[in-house]
């Protein structure tokens, strides 16, 4: 059974751009036989 892992990157701030670029090697670099990784992204553009 695999352990599942939110992925959360983005979000509102200057260096949106560099958590998403981090956010996608961090999440391309997780071993998948492990873990199930749920990607969450938070735009920039919208208020939550």
């Amino acid at each position: 059974m695999k352990t599942k892992v939110a992925m959360l990157f983005g979000g509102k701030s200057v260096e949106h751009e560099v958590s998403v670029i981090s956010g996608l090697q961090a999440y391309l670099s997780m071993d998948t036989e492990k873990y199930d990784v749920i990607p969450v992204a938070r735009s920039n553009l919208i208020k939550i």
